[in-house]
């Protein structure tokens, strides 16, 4: 949470001191009542009209750094105005000092300058040492860095040395939260109880204490001690709850985790978090048929366009079946019609369907909401491999070109330079393969071994591929990189294995030119053909179970 809201809700109240005496400015109430109606640009009128008569008004300089904060694309602004601010405030004016501290911090911080975000931090604190809102974010800092020592010393010193926050629930947090990442178990579970023993505690709090104390006992490998904390947890924190659940499936017996999942959905079935945990466990497991119908589940309780592509994604990659992955993309799109990821989906979708024109369409939908394709980043690539596939090369190579300058994508060389050598165009090719191998210096990726023949080091990296424990996709990829070099038995391997692990996406087998070197082979026929069969049935089973919603 920002830290410059923090001084927001100071302005918001609408108490305000002004040059050191309890009266308010004729401008800055105005400035403070435009707020609380979120006129920000008449507050920001009256707090300039302030300053140009007033310009030491340091009250008037921390109100528009507060205000500007609320505003996008006003961090310089609000940068200027919180420092000028500091040294015209009062000398006993801890609250909108510690504020600006903590607006400088997160700005620092946001821009990678961590050294800087830790000083104003630290200086937001000694303005306010009793505000936990300004300790807190410290800690959190210590944290994302894995400073356990820093954060230690943070805790200890807010049980030990400020007054006021001995008995404070904040410092057994901290203490038990560098105890977590020093590996130091038994003293976590120690500090973790005696937290729990405060008297009212917020659920945050609850919570919280309740997640550190079981995820020491994971560590301990005290699976059903761990199991009562999560449910614990669960009761006080639902995301963390289920984030811990989800942790123990892998960890003990899943379906004893299962079934307290599903206790809590008869406790509270009107919170949606609690089907999603279990899709993702069942997920995990290669369970696609549960995963899908536990997202369905929940979308009945809370409908999310996120949720709905999901289905849809979920649908096509492990039940192939186009028609109701088509169907829960078009749901998503009517439930949030900017929804840049549904339209994106559908797209892919349309493609791996050969539904070029209707891919397009969609692409352009999602380039329209989404320009700079900050969610759907590979959209001018795909629009590539979508006008490759029509033939049409001219249009390719614009959207490929444009890939490459918008987002990067390192792959788009490769891609460029096949289309460059189907027109006949070596020399062009070599030189587009030539500007990607300077661009990525030792980080080579397959795509580009591939197209210069270096066929030693792709054999090389196939091996170690597959990183993620029965990854249907990472399988598939290590097979279409074995038979683009030529390795048929090992393509055959890796895709029977993406098979089991549950990849059921025949529509784009049924395109991609990289398993062109293994598909007319009799065990590629008789593979696909075994596995497609499972398929109408996996289709049948989900169907029956949707039928129980």
């Amino acid at each position: 949470m920002k830290q410059l809201h923090i001084a927001l809700l100071l302005l918001l109240s609408g108490v305000a001191v002004w040059a050191g005496n309890n009266n308010t400015s004729y401008n800055i109430q105005r400035a403070l009542e435009a707020a609380q109606q979120r006129d920000y640009e008449t507050s920001l009128n009256f707090l300039q009209q302030e300053l140009q008569e007033n310009p030491t008004n340091g009250y008037a300089h921390a109100y528009i750094a507060a205000v500007c904060d609320m505003l996008p694309d006003y961090k310089s602004v609000t940068f200027h105005y919180a420092k000028t601010s500091l040294p015209l405030l009062p000398k006993n004016e801890g609250f909108m000092k510690a504020s600006m501290e903590g607006m400088l911090s997160d700005i620092y911080y946001e821009a990678g300058d961590t050294l800087c975000a830790l000083t104003h931090q630290k200086l937001a604190v000694s303005y306010l040492p009793t505000s936990t809102r300004f300790t807190g974010r410290l800690a959190t800092m210590y944290e994302d860095m894995h400073n356990w020592q820093a954060l230690y010393e943070l805790g200890d010193n807010i049980l030990h040395k400020v007054k006021g926050l001995e008995k404070d629930p904040l410092g057994y947090i901290v203490i038990a939260s560098a105890l977590n990442g020093m590996g130091r178990y038994d003293e976590l579970l120690d500090y973790t109880r005696r937290g729990l023993q405060l008297s009212d505690l917020t659920p945050w709090q609850t919570g919280t204490l309740h997640k550190l104390h079981a995820q020491a006992l994971i560590s301990k490998k005290d699976y059903p001690a761990a199991l009562n904390e999560a449910m614990l947890t669960a009761e006080s924190a639902p995301a963390r709850g289920a984030q811990l659940l989800i942790l123990l499936a892998d960890s003990m017996d899943m379906q004893r985790v299962v079934d307290s999942i599903e206790s809590l959905i008869l406790r509270h079935e009107n919170e949606e978090i609690w089907p999603l945990a279990l899709s993702d466990i069942y997920d995990h497991h290669n369970d696609y048929r549960q995963s899908i119908y536990q997202m369905m589940r929940a979308a009945r309780i809370e409908e999310s366009d996120r949720i709905f592509y999901t289905i849809g994604e979920h649908c096509i990659d492990y039940m192939g079946d186009a028609e109701m992955a088509e169907q829960y993309y078009r749901r998503a799109i009517a439930l949030d019609s900017t929804s840049v990821m549904s339209w994106g989906h559908l797209s892919i979708l349309y493609h791996d369907l050969g539904r070029y024109e209707e891919a397009l369409h969609a692409l352009e939908k999602a380039l329209l909401l989404d320009p700079t394709q900050d969610q759907f980043y590979v959209a001018y690539s795909y629009m590539g491999r979508i006008y490759s596939d029509m033939h049409n090369y001219d249009r390719a190579l614009e959207a490929y070109y444009r890939a490459l300058v918008s987002t990067g994508d390192r792959d788009t060389h490769t891609a460029i330079a096949a289309i460059y050598r189907l027109q006949g165009r070596d020399d062009e090719a070599r030189t587009i393969l030539e500007q990607g191998l300077m661009e990525m210096h030792n980080d080579t990726t397959m795509d580009m071994l591939l197209a210069i023949g270096d066929t030693a080091r792709v054999i090389t990296r196939a091996a170690t591929m597959v990183t993620l424990p029965r990854s249907a996709n990472q399988h598939y990829n290590a097979a279409c990189i074995y038979a683009r070099i030529h390795m048929p038995d090992e393509a055959m391997r890796e895709l029977r294995s993406a098979f089991e692990c549950g990849f059921r996406n025949f529509y784009h087998i049924s395109w991609d030119d990289d398993l062109d070197n293994i598909r007319n082979r009799e065990d590629f026929r008789l593979l696909t053909e075994e596995y497609k069969t499972r398929m109408l049935q996996e289709q049948a089973e989900l169907k029956r179970l949707i039928e129980t919603l």
